[in-house]
C-alpha cells in the first residue's frame, strides 16, 4: 500500500492516459432524446457538477445487465445524497441499442446513459481493451471516474471486464468518497 492505494491501483493508473487533475476529454459521445440522436462532448455531459461516471463494456452483456448497472441504479439515490449531482453510465454500444437497454435496466431513469459506440471517450482516456475470447472486439474497460467541475478527481479500473469489484456502486457507497479521494491524492 502506498498512500492509501494498492500497488495494482498505482500501476494501473500509471498506464492510462488519465491523470488525476486533468480535465474531462472533449471526446464525442451520444444520447437518444425523443428518438433523435444527439452528439455531445463528454466534458459537456459531466458539466460543472460533481459527477460519478461509470463506464461499461456494452449493453445486454451479462455482468452489465444482471449485476453492475442494477447496482448503480439501486444506489442512485444514496449516491446523490453522498454528494453526486450527476450519475452517468457510459456504454460502449451504439446509441440505439444503449437506449433500448437503458429502458430495461433503469425504467425509472434514475441515471443518465450515454453511448460511446465509437469508443471516442475510451480512446481519449486510454481505456480500450480488445476482448477476442469473448467475441466482443474492441470495448471499453469497466471503470469509474469521479469528476468535479470538469476535472477528474479519481479513477478505478477493473482488471477484467467481467469483474466488478472496485467499480461496484454499493461498495463505493459503503466506502464513501474518502476511499476514492485517497486514490486521487496518491497521484
Amino acid at each position: 500500500m502506498l498512500a492509501g492505494i494498492s500497488f495494482w491501483e498505482a500501476a494501473t493508473l500509471a498506464t492510462r492516459n488519465i491523470l488525476v487533475g486533468m480535465r474531462m476529454p472533449e471526446a464525442m459521445v451520444a444520447e437518444l432524446i425523443d428518438g433523435q440522436l444527439v452528439p455531445r462532448r463528454a466534458c459537456d455531459v459531466v458539466g460543472r457538477r460533481r459527477t460519478l461516471v461509470v463506464g461499461v463494456p456494452g449493453a445486454f452483456t451479462p455482468v452489465c445487465t444482471e449485476r453492475h448497472v442494477p447496482g448503480l441504479v439501486a444506489n442512485a439515490a444514496q449516491l446523490r445524497r453522498s454528494g453526486f449531482d450527476n450519475i452517468v453510465c457510459v456504454v460502449a454500444s451504439d446509441p440505439f441499442v444503449m437506449d433500448a437497454w437503458s429502458k430495461i435496466v433503469d425504467p425509472e431513469r434514475s441515471i443518465r446513459f450515454v453511448s460511446d459506440g465509437n469508443l471516442n471517450l475510451c480512446r481519449a482516456l486510454g481505456l480500450v481493451t480488445h476482448e477476442q475470447e469473448l467475441f466482443l472486439g474492441d470495448r471499453s474497460e469497466r471503470y469509474m471516474l469521479v469528476v468535479q467541475n470538469g476535472v477528474i478527481e479519481a479513477l478505478r479500473v477493473e482488471t477484467k471486464i467481467t469483474d466488478y469489484s472496485c467499480t461496484r456502486p454499493d461498495a463505493f457507497v459503503v466506502e464513501g468518497v474518502t476511499a476514492v479521494a485517497s486514490i486521487a491524492t496518491a497521484q
